[in-house]
């Protein structure tokens, strides 16, 4: 059985790790964040991809946005059987 002194030293130990782990924290936080924003650019570049490839224009695009014709979606919780494929 470990003395109290080597208990104290085992708890010690551990502690330090913690701290450690806690300070790596933001640097991680900053590692999300610029790998979200990554993706988000992706995301636009392969939308912006896929509305040149059907032949859809920014005017086009603010047109539709304007007259109302295109909305911001209601998020239903379902994902779109398309997108579950990955078809376009």
């Amino acid at each position: 059985m470990p003395t109290i002194a080597e208990q104290i030293a085992s708890q010690r130990e551990k502690l330090k790790a913690k701290e450690e782990q806690l300070a790596k924290i933001p640097k991680l936080k900053a590692e999300i964040k610029n790998l979200n924003d990554s993706i988000t650019a992706l995301e636009f570049k392969d939308l912006s991809e896929t509305m040149s490839d059907k032949g859809v224009t920014i005017a086009d695009v603010v047109n539709a946005v304007k007259s109302g014709a295109v909305r911001a979606a209601v998020p239903t919780g379902k994902v779109e059987k398309e997108e579950q494929n990955g078809d376009r």
